[in-house]
């Protein structure tokens, strides 16, 4: 059985947009949760193992233990204002769970990693 949630039209509710470099407006991926992490943002970072290798960076091998991290973002008050008067209805998936997630597919140039961020759809399998 798949149960399909949607959040609220993606937003645009992301600190420091600048430092994305946008790869493809919206991608889907499917993975197994590895990790799920609640972060000072608000956002939830999630690694996400996945088999297609090529839409990781060396960074997400080395430093995010080989997974693509998707970004739920505004689950929870922020030190940024940017979720002020929002918050993220997409509900948080469990270590070890499938999931297939859309969202924009960016680069994050601080870190060096590739990630889903945010994400916009997810499914729960």
């Amino acid at each position: 059985m798949i149960l399909l949630i949607f959040g609220d039209p993606c937003p645009c509710n992301i600190h420091h947009p600048n430092r994305l470099k946008i790869l493809e407006s919206e991608k889907e991926v499917s993975g197994v949760v590895r990790s799920v992490k609640s972060e000072l943002d608000g956002d939830i970072h999630i690694r996400l193992y996945i088999e297609d290798k090529s839409l990781l960076t060396i960074n997400n091998q080395k430093d995010e233990d080989g997974c693509l991290v998707l970004e739920i973002v505004c689950t929870k008050e922020s030190i940024f204002s940017t979720c002020k008067n929002y918050k993220n209805k997409i509900p948080i998936p469990k270590v070890g769970d499938s999931i297939q997630v859309s969202g924009p597919y960016v680069y994050d140039k601080i870190h060096g990693i590739n990630e889903i961020h945010p994400v916009c759809s997810l499914v729960i399998k």
